[in-house]
């Protein structure tokens, strides 16, 4: 069972422990108020981020994280934005464990997504295909249907997919959101 060191209460290393903003090495991951703190690359302890219990499973998440003050740069465009986030964002890659549970819920989400997605666009296929040449009653509905479906699929995915959200990205470190206080409770303090 994966139980946290105990930090030095004296001595060379525990000066370190708290001067620093990584984990330590025997540290995988770290907890900072709600936040997990980990180093880039370094392997999760086996228990399901979300609720602490036994990992079946890992997920590989591609993390980005950017300064929100480059959320300024949708006022003159959302285009000049995405460019600028694409070049100056901080990226991290990282394998987070799941338990059954929680890796399940995952793909239903996932799931209903797809399916959303594809019962948005032939829909209105279907209908137009049914309908007799030349009517037009629900022309509206039959542009607006898509769009609205589409919208929905895109935020369920987004939600559903979504395990750890970053608060913070540079060179070695990862901070970011969303883990349970199952897992939580099981990560030493950063500092």
């Amino acid at each position: 069972m994966y139980a946290p060191p105990t930090p030095p209460s004296s001595g060379p290393d525990a000066s370190m422990l708290y001067r620093t903003m990584e984990p330590r090495p025997d540290w995988p991951v770290a907890r900072e108020g709600a936040l997990i703190v980990f180093s880039k690359g370094v392997p999760f302890p086996p228990f399901c981020v979300k609720c602490g219990a036994d990992a079946s499973a890992t997920v590989r998440a591609k993390l980005q994280w950017h300064s929100p003050w480059l959320y300024l740069l949708i006022v003159p465009g959302v285009i000049i934005y995405a460019i600028a986030a694409s070049i100056v964002s901080e990226r991290a890659e990282v394998a987070l464990p799941l338990c059954e549970a929680h890796r399940s819920r995952r793909i239903k989400l996932l799931t209903v997504a797809w399916v959303a997605a594809l019962a948005s666009i032939a829909t209105p296929v279907a209908t137009l295909s049914l309908s007799p040449t030349g009517s037009s009653d629900n022309g509206a509905l039959m542009c607006a249907l898509p769009l609205v479906g589409m919208l929905g699929a895109l935020i369920v995915g987004i939600v559903g997919g979504r395990i750890v959200t970053p608060t913070f990205i540079d060179s070695r470190v990862v901070k970011a959101k969303g883990a349970g206080a199952g897992f939580l409770d099981r990560c030493p303090p950063s500092h």
